[in-house]
């Protein structure tokens, strides 16, 4: 019995983060509502038809992804101490090479082929069954991934930042306490993919949250938040970096796809090794994890 309750604490962080996203969502849209409501109010334009229009602008995308940021930055403050948490207690046990120059090199590369990868592979299954993405895309747009700063600043950094605290940090920790590194990370990536509640969007977080946990190991938390924080921003810049042609070319998409594919093996394999060069269990903390050298 003790041992499965163990188990069941590391799911508290994921519990935690889902309820601050419920609880945050629902008092956003009412602080939204309330100042609404007042300006209309003080400009004599309320009045019960413009009570839909209070509720229909709370649900527009950017609206709704500001809410998101103002609870990406709550998540931040309260996994940060969460963390520093385990560091008092000695809970961390999981030490990382230090973050140096190639390794951030490394990373860079790794996110934009994961995202470059991961496109090429949503468009053709999309292509053969369009079905399966009919709620996928009705959420990307809900969110108004867009080229906007609020987009920017939620998806590029808000986003990573406390996703990476909450599932490769507080997590992960959580998990190695109970179970070796394989199967902590795979219940980390899981809770990860579980953590976006949309099918497609779920199976490509768990794929991508075992390669956020391969890299944490191999570099640290700073570098999995770097990773992670690259693939946001490539799926953002994506139609920047590859230019239509390429994209509308079967060849050359194929062709792309394996030297991707390749890259994002090849750098999952050297961490791999990294990481058997690590011989002891030791604490890193996310403030000491880069070197300059």
């Amino acid at each position: 019995m003790k041992k499965t309750g163990n188990y069941l604490t590391i799911t508290f962080p994921f519990l935690l983060a889902l309820a601050l996203q419920i609880v945050g969502a629902f008092w956003g849209m009412i602080i939204y509502g309330v100042v609404m409501g007042i300006q209309m109010s003080a400009q004599g334009t309320l009045d019960i038809n413009n009570i839909q229009d209070i509720a229909n602008g709370a649900l527009n995308p950017q609206i709704l992804l500001g809410i998101s940021a103002a609870i990406g930055i709550v998540d931040i403050v309260v996994f940060s101490i969460w963390l520093k948490k385990q560091k008092k207690s000695g809970d961390i046990l999981v030490k990382a090479n230090k973050l140096n120059a190639k390794g951030i090199v490394l990373i860079l590369i790794l996110g934009v082929c994961i995202q470059i990868s991961l496109s090429i592979i949503l468009t053709v299954i999309s292509n053969l069954r369009p079905d399966w993405f009919d709620g996928y895309g009705e959420l990307i747009e809900s969110l108004g991934m867009g080229n906007t700063f609020i987009s920017f600043l939620y998806v590029g950094l808000v986003a990573p930042i406390a996703e990476e605290l909450i599932f490769r940090g507080v997590t992960f920790n959580k998990a190695r306490k109970y179970m070796p590194f394989l199967a902590a990370n795979f219940v980390q990536a899981l809770l990860f993919g579980i953590y976006h509640m949309n099918l497609i969007q779920g199976i490509y977080a768990f794929a991508m949250g075992l390669s956020f946990g391969l890299i944490r190991r191999a570099y640290s938390l700073i570098g999995a938040i770097l990773l992670h924080m690259t693939v946001n921003i490539a799926g953002m810049t994506l139609n920047y970096i590859l230019p239509e042609q390429i994209l509308n070319n079967y060849i050359a998409v194929s062709i792309l796809f394996l030297v991707t594919g390749a890259a994002v093996t090849a750098s999952l394999v050297y961490a791999g090794k990294l990481i058997k060069s690590i011989k002891e269990e030791e604490p890193v903390y996310l403030i000491d994890s880069y070197d300059d050298n």
